[in-house]
């Protein structure tokens, strides 16, 4: 399978980005308006946060998902049997946040909601009538007021010892002909 590359600035941007979606169920936008240091400085304060013991303090609350998820309760992939050697925080505006690297995990989650809702309007221009018909608002209004879109911080931690039997990072979903 071949991602398409979609040029945020391109003028036919909304167009390859829905072919994109259509055809693979992905795309990889470059040139968009967040800076790369906006996200570096994103990685290297959550590493720095991932590598201390003060993770443990932000578990989420019953019946939340706010907060830090650990490798012993992280995801298992579809098919797998062990579960994915990560970890990862889930930042939200109103969740509980460390006081570190929060400042910037908050700008980058604006600045990346800004950008999706642009891309959520550029769809809502190429998608057919007959199925924005069907939508309960359009796609660019969705994340307005949103308290569901989230930040999800992921850190894949050093395998220092033989990881558990069929655990893995990354796993492939299915196998494709694309």
């Amino acid at each position: 399978m071949t991602l398409r590359t979609v040029d945020y600035r391109s003028p036919d941007a909304a167009e390859a980005l829905a072919e994109s979606l259509r055809t693979t169920g992905f795309a990889v936008v470059v040139s968009h308006p967040i800076a790369p240091e906006a996200i570096a400085r994103v990685q290297r304060e959550w590493l720095a946060w991932f590598a201390g013991a003060e993770k443990y303090r932000y578990l989420p609350a019953a019946g939340r998902q706010d907060g830090y998820h650990p490798l012993e309760v992280s995801e298992t992939a579809v098919g797998a049997a062990a579960k994915d050697l990560k970890e990862y925080f889930h930042w939200y505006p109103w969740g509980i946040q460390p006081e570190g690297p929060t400042r910037s995990a908050a700008r980058l989650h604006r600045e990346a909601t800004a950008v999706a809702t642009t891309l959520l309007g550029w769809l809502d221009r190429v998608t057919p009538p007959e199925v924005t018909a069907q939508l309960s608002m359009p796609l660019g209004r969705m994340l307005a007021g949103s308290r569901r879109t989230l930040l999800r911080i992921l850190h894949y931690p050093p395998v220092l010892s033989p990881p558990p039997p069929g655990a893995m990072r990354l796993r492939p979903t299915r196998t494709s002909t694309c």
